[in-house]
């Protein structure tokens, strides 16, 4: 899906700064990555192309536990991209505030990484918010099986960016 990485930059500039960071009830992170999500999904499927031209749907991961999930002590990530229907998945995509704990950014880069033993060709982790934290997760990537490719968006108004990509034992 050649086109999944314009997609995926438009969407993101699309999100207002209301879904952006918006001021929390106290210190519930979850609350505004869960907004964000909500929007980038919305974004997501309005510049999705039509399904004349694309055989690939975006689904939420809720939608998609099963016991492989389970059995492999895997979270379900944010977003899967694939073929209703057939073994051809594309894409994993999770999605977290800057701001994530380090021990919450290694159990979802765990758990992309593992998606690709499932048969998926991209593992994607979005973190959204200013701050950077770049040089951290290179260093919780050792021991990974598979590329993830590391999205930012770091403002309102601006495009999500493929900055990076873990590779394993890097």
């Amino acid at each position: 899906m050649e086109q999944f990485d314009d997609i995926l930059s438009r969407s993101t500039a699309a999100i207002g700064g209301e879904y952006f960071l918006r001021p929390n009830l106290g210190t519930d992170r979850m609350h505004g990555e869960i907004v964000y999500r909500y929007e980038l999904y919305h974004q997501l499927r309005l510049h999705w192309p039509a399904q004349d031209f694309c055989p690939y749907r975006l689904n939420v991961g809720n939608h998609l536990a099963d016991d492989r999930l389970k059995v492999m002590g895997l979270s379900t990530p944010d977003f899967f991209v694939r073929t209703p229907g057939s073994s051809d998945y594309y894409a994993v995509l999770d999605v977290h505030l800057s701001r994530a704990q380090t021990s919450d950014v290694r159990e979802h880069l765990r758990t992309l990484s593992q998606f690709t033993r499932l048969g998926y060709q991209r593992a994607i982790y979005l973190v959204y918010g200013a701050d950077s934290v770049m040089t951290p997760m290179q260093q919780l990537a050792q021991g990974f099986t598979a590329p993830i490719e590391i999205w930012f968006h770091s403002h309102v108004s601006t495009s999500a960016a493929r900055v990076f990509v873990l590779t394993p034992g890097r």
